[in-house]
């Protein structure tokens, strides 16, 4: 059941992802802070005053960039959930046999593009 939850969680991260990359004008996304949720400009956030040259915080371009913008807070939830999946799979799944993988194919696609249509309106 964790494994499952955890891989719901990256779906709907990985379609959050892609709406602020490609759909933010029109997105769930567009009337919220553009410097934290517009991947165009956010990006923005690591640097201090935005030139490009010295991190705003240390670890802002690195190891603390979840912190900086939507689009790599989801990535860093996107990428705990599923090794949280993997690790959660491995270890407490017994049952998982050799159908495990379609079936979790389809539940991350379903969970995608339903999360995806949402956001992207």
């Amino acid at each position: 059941m964790i494994t499952i939850l955890l891989l719901v969680i990256a779906a709907i991260s990985n379609a959050i992802m892609d709406v602020l990359n490609n759909f933010f004008s029109v997105s769930k996304f567009k009337n919220l802070n553009p410097m934290f949720w517009n991947q165009n400009i956010s990006y923005l956030n690591k640097w201090a005053d935005y030139g490009l040259k010295k991190e705003k915080f240390l670890g802002s371009s690195t190891v603390f960039v979840a912190f900086t913008d939507g689009w790599h807070l989801f990535k860093a939830i996107w990428l705990v959930s599923i090794i949280g999946a993997i690790i959660s799979a491995w270890y407490t799944e017994p049952l998982f046999g050799w159908y495990t993988a379609p079936l979790l194919f389809v539940l991350w696609g379903l969970c995608f593009e339903a999360s995806f249509r949402y956001l992207k309106k």
